[in-house]
């Protein structure tokens, strides 16, 4: 009966070690701190590399491999996408943006399609989206009815379906369509 061990009810860092195999509890507690300033870091950059246009998931890796060197001075020296636009959205108010004047002379062929452009010049909600109804017709032959639309990348969008009587119990439907895919897009009255 020597060799027996009392503890005492507590968290000390002799009852981690030898019965649990765990560190001491400043070892888990200082981790766990560790990384959730690594992991708020990436998330950082993340939404810093989607304002400007890039990969997300590229720029969250890179905030948890530099924590706050990369979002807070690496990224901010970084210039926004060539053709990428960011639609400012003033809180509770609709941002207008006017469509750029064409010449004549500029007119796009038919068979070019929409660009990122055209979509980015509708107006936006509060949240940024783009309310509609739209119709949007494919040049497979789909025809949707599009409720808003939820987000633009510099070559496809994110267009959320108008809800029906076969899809009113599921949530959002989303479809994510390259602009060269699109044949025809109005605006419903």
């Amino acid at each position: 009966m020597g060799n027996v061990v009392v503890y005492e009810w507590g968290l000390n860092s002799d009852f981690l070690k030898t019965v649990a195999g765990l560190p001491s509890w400043p070892v888990v507690l200082g981790t766990a701190v560790i990384m959730l300033i690594i992991l708020y870091s990436a998330a950082l950059s993340a939404d810093a590399g989607e304002r400007r246009g890039y990969n997300d998931i590229a720029f969250f890796i890179m905030g948890m491999v530099l924590p706050y060197i990369f979002p807070l001075v690496i990224v901010p020296a970084i210039s926004p996408r060539d053709g990428y636009v960011p639609t400012p959205v003033a809180a509770g108010k609709q941002q207008p943006v006017e469509l750029p004047e064409e010449d004549e002379e500029d007119e796009p062929d038919d068979d070019a399609g929409y660009k990122f452009d055209f979509f980015a010049a509708l107006t936006t909600d509060e949240k940024g989206e783009r309310p509609g109804p739209f119709t949007l017709v494919t040049k497979t032959g789909n025809t949707y009815t599009i409720d808003t639309i939820r987000k633009l990348y510099p070559d496809r969008g994110v267009f959320v379906l108008q809800r029906t009587d076969n899809n009113a119990d599921s949530g959002d439907q989303t479809l994510r369509i390259k602009y060269e895919q699109i044949e025809y897009f109005d605006k419903l009255t």
